[in-house]
């Protein structure tokens, strides 16, 4: 079957891998999303493994291909805290580590890696300066000026947000971001698209799910 790769891939994407100027967004609306659905693949496996080995070796190269590919550093560092967190349970650890300290090794161990990324690839300051990801590296690859949207839109429409209509290809033409197809922030997507009230709501539902 032939696959344009057009329709699942974002050519000339200056990310963290050497040599590697594509992108894998697959069928979905945005790389991320990609990211953060082969880790749920990878950690449902980790759970409960599949009986044949075969199967097993497939979802973790493909998944583990599919979150690199993805070139997600969000779901990259959600890999490393949820592999450490699996670790840190089934080695008996957190009999003696409690989940605070683990926590915060964990934030320092994604601090390395980000100074690592810079230190490698021959990134220094002189080079940031002047090299395309300072935008990214500065505004978080975009996410503070689509954060900068969604308060907007929250205060213009404070009690019951915009509607499910907010980052849909109608609104993303009328702000100039064709990139944004969600607020990239949980609370902020709430906010943006339901207000206030469907924040209480959100945390409500929370509360419930998690005090049962």
């Amino acid at each position: 079957i032939y696959i344009d790769p057009s329709s699942v891939l974002q050519f000339s994407y200056a990310g963290w891998l050497p040599g590697v100027d594509v992108r894998f967004y697959g069928l979905a609306a945005h790389a991320n999303a990609v990211g953060a659905l082969s880790i749920t693949m990878i950690l449902l496996e980790v759970q409960s493994p599949s009986k044949s080995k075969t199967t097993q070796i497939a979802i973790y190269a493909f998944g583990g291909l599919a979150l690199l590919l993805a070139q997600s550093k969000t779901s990259w560092i959600a890999a490393i805290f949820s592999g450490l967190v699996i670790a840190w349970y089934r080695s008996k650890i957190y009999k003696r580590l409690p989940l605070s300290k683990l926590v915060y090794v964990t934030a320092l161990m994604t601090a390395w890696l980000y100074a690592l990324l810079y230190l490698s690839f021959d990134f220094d300051l002189i080079t940031l300066s002047s090299n395309s990801l300072d935008d990214n590296i500065f505004t978080l690859t975009g996410r503070s000026q689509i954060w900068e949207v969604a308060v907007d839109e929250l205060y213009k429409h404070f009690y019951f947000g915009y509607g499910p209509a907010i980052w849909d290809e109608e609104f993303r033409q009328s702000i100039g971001m064709m990139f944004a197809y969600h607020a990239h922030n949980q609370i902020l997507q709430i906010l943006s698209m339901s207000g206030i009230f469907g924040l209480i709501g959100f945390s409500i539902y929370v509360y419930i799910l998690f005090s049962k």
